[in-house]
């Protein structure tokens, strides 16, 4: 098993992420089911969001995007924006919620 310092991760990282639909289930609000393309939207937790104007891929990267505020970017990226961890934080975070 690799070992990661504070300023390291390990070499596996990526396999050791959550899976994207897991995740964002647990972090939008009023996802809706995927489409056919594996998208599903929500309401952006980045600004107040009465109607779904996130946009999240349920596989792969689990990119996102909200037509609202704008953010958009990876899975790492909204755990960075939504925790306010760096990325090496948020990745070892994120690595320790997989389930």
């Amino acid at each position: 098993m690799a070992k990661s310092t504070p300023s390291t991760l390990p070499r596996n990282w990526r396999k050791r992420l959550p899976h994207a639909g897991d995740y964002y289930h647990r972090h939008v609000e009023k996802l809706s089911p995927p489409n056919a393309s594996g998208n599903a939207s929500g309401c952006c937790p980045f600004h107040t969001d009465r109607a779904p104007s996130l946009s999240v891929q349920l596989d792969g990267r689990g990119l996102f995007k909200c037509h609202g505020c704008g953010e958009h970017g990876d899975l790492i990226q909204f755990h960075m924006t939504l925790t306010g961890l760096s990325f090496a934080r948020a990745v070892r975070d994120l690595m320790s919620t997989r389930s």
